[in-house]
C-alpha cells in the first residue's frame, strides 16, 4: 500500500485527451486533473466500471463518459462525448495492457 502512494507522488501532471477521430490533447486540463479520481468525483462524475486497464466515470457535466488510465509513470484522462465514442474506445483499448497504452496514443505536445 505504501509503494502505491510513493509512486503516485512521483507522477507528473495528468495528460488529458478528447476522444474524437483521434485523441486531441487538452493542455489546460492537466492541472485540473492532477489528482484525477478526486477531481472527477468533485465534478459529479461517478465510477461506473473498473478493470485492470482503466476506470470509467459517468454522470458529470460536459462529457458523457470519462475514462482514466493509470500507469506507473503517468495518468491519462480520456474525455468521451457520446456512448458511441465510449464503445469505440473500449473496443480498441479494453484488452491493452497499461504499459502499452502510451504507445498507442499520440504524444502530448
Amino acid at each position: 500500500m505504501q509503494s502505491k502512494v510513493a509512486s503516485k507522488a512521483k507522477k507528473s501532471e495528468t495528460i488529458c485527451y478528447i476522444f474524437k477521430h483521434i485523441f486531441e490533447h487538452m493542455r489546460h486540463f492537466s492541472e485540473t486533473y492532477a489528482k484525477p479520481v478526486e477531481a472527477l468525483e468533485a465534478q459529479g462524475y461517478k465510477l461506473i466500471d473498473e478493470n485492470k486497464c482503466f476506470k470509467t466515470f459517468a454522470g458529470g457535466p460536459g462529457y458523457e463518459y470519462v475514462c482514466l488510465v493509470e500507469t506507473p509513470e503517468q495518468d491519462y484522462v480520456i474525455l468521451l462525448n457520446t456512448w458511441r465514442e465510449y464503445l469505440t474506445f473500449v473496443r480498441n483499448f479494453a484488452m491493452v495492457p497499461q504499459h502499452l497504452f502510451e504507445r498507442l496514443i499520440p504524444p502530448a505536445c
